[in-house]
Formats: C-alpha cells, sequence, structure tokens
C-alpha cells in the first residue's frame, strides 16, 4: 500500500462520479484499511487500484443503484467486507456481514468501527443459518461463495428472509438450470437481472435478484 496507489484510487473514484467528497474518502479509507490486513491475513488478490475499483467497488456500486437494498441485509461469507462494507459507506441499508471464520469477522469489527458505520453494520461471526434461526433480514447477498443450490440448502429451511441476491457472470444460467431440482426453483418468482460490465475487456457481470413466493 502506498499514498500514490491511494491517490490513484481516489482518482478513478472521482472519475466516476456521482460521489461525495467524504463518499470518496470513505472507499479510499476502506481500500487502506483491506489492504494493511491483507498482509496479515489473505483477504483478496485485487490490490491494484484498477483492480480494486473494478472487482470490489464496482460489484457494491451496482448493486446500491438497482435499489433492492431498502431494509436490513446480510452480507454472506462478507470476507473482505464486500458487498456491505462499501455500500453502507454509501449511505445504502443497514448491513448483517456474517463469516464464520473469526479472522475475518474480527477485521470486519474492526474496519466497521474505524469507517464510523458501526450503527449501520452489525458482524456475525459465525454461519449465516445460526443468525437466521433467530434474526430477520429482508434480503440475502452472496458473491463468490459457491453456487445457488448449495446457498439454498443452507438458507432454505429458516424463513426469516425475503429475497435472495446473487453476483455472478458467465455461466449463471447453467447454473440455475442445474440447480437440484424443479422443486427448488419453485420456492421462487422469475428472477430479476441487473447486467453490467467492468474493465477494459467489458467482463459481463450479472446481479440476480430471486424473491420467494408468498412474500
Amino acid at each position: 500500500m502506498s499514498s500514490q496507489e491511494s491517490m490513484q484510487y481516489r482518482a478513478l473514484l472521482e472519475a466516476h462520479g456521482a460521489l461525495s467528497a467524504e463518499q470518496i474518502e470513505a472507499q479510499v479509507r476502506f481500500r487502506e484499511l483491506v489492504l494493511a490486513e491483507n498482509a496479515v491475513q489473505n483477504l483478496t488478490r485485487l490490490v491494484s487500484p484498477a483492480d480494486f475499483f473494478e472487482g470490489h467497488f464496482l460489484d457494491a456500486w451496482e448493486l446500491v443503484k438497482t435499489g433492492w437494498i431498502q431494509e436490513k441485509a446480510m452480507d454472506l461469507g462478507s470476507g473482505l467486507g464486500v458487498p456491505g462494507l462499501p455500500a453502507a459507506l454509501l449511505g445504502r441499508g443497514s448491513w448483517v456481514l456474517a463469516d464464520s471464520e473469526g479472522r475475518k469477522a474480527d477485521f470486519l469489527e474492526r474496519a466497521s468501527s474505524d469507517l464510523g458505520v458501526s450503527s449501520q453494520v452489525q458482524v456475525f461471526k459465525g454461519r449465516a443459518e445460526e443468525f437466521l434461526k433467530r434474526e430477520r433480514v429482508e434480503s440475502i447477498v452472496a458473491r463468490a461463495v459457491g453456487p445457488v443450490s448449495r446457498i439454498f440448502s443452507w438458507i432454505a429451511p429458516c424463513s426469516t428472509w425475503n429475497t435472495l441476491i446473487l453476483l455472478k457472470s458467465r455461466g449463471w444460467a447453467d447454473e440455475w438450470g442445474s440447480l437440484e431440482s424443479k422443486k427448488a426453483r419453485s420456492h421462487f418468482l422469475e428472477p430479476e437481472f441487473h447486467e453490467y460490465s467492468v474493465g477494459a475487456d467489458q467482463k459481463y457481470m450479472v446481479l440476480v435478484k430471486l424473491t420467494r413466493k408468498g412474500r
């Protein structure tokens, strides 16, 4: 991490537009915290300003842009805190950052405090389904934690959530089609999609919103 890289990251955020000076500084500070912790434990390989912007910030930005996060949301397998922490820094939603790895959860606690969003963010150290047995969220957001069939098997027994939002890339259609059974798919209304692209190579990304029937 260097002050020059922080300046480069700030420039990317400024060029993106639509962010206040305060939001830009908060996002820069978030990256600095992640990179400092990355020297202690492996949080991400996307460390350059451009990679962090394209691989982390834009996912949170596009999620916020959908308007799908209006109430309490869970960031499932939060890891370094994306998309929950950047979204909270953009002023969208209250978040539960759930991670079963103790050291990652400890980092999320420290980062939330350092960034001044502890009132918006709750960190849960443990498996998401244990939290969902006791407390309710409107949405569960999952990024890079496995196929939808696996995620749904974890959370299906819990009735304390309404929507599942997945951050995916190409191959989503095959993943949805291979969901274990039509019975599992029948739990949801028709998916909603928000497509976008990132980077010079215009990598295809898609946000998928699955809403449980009868909710």
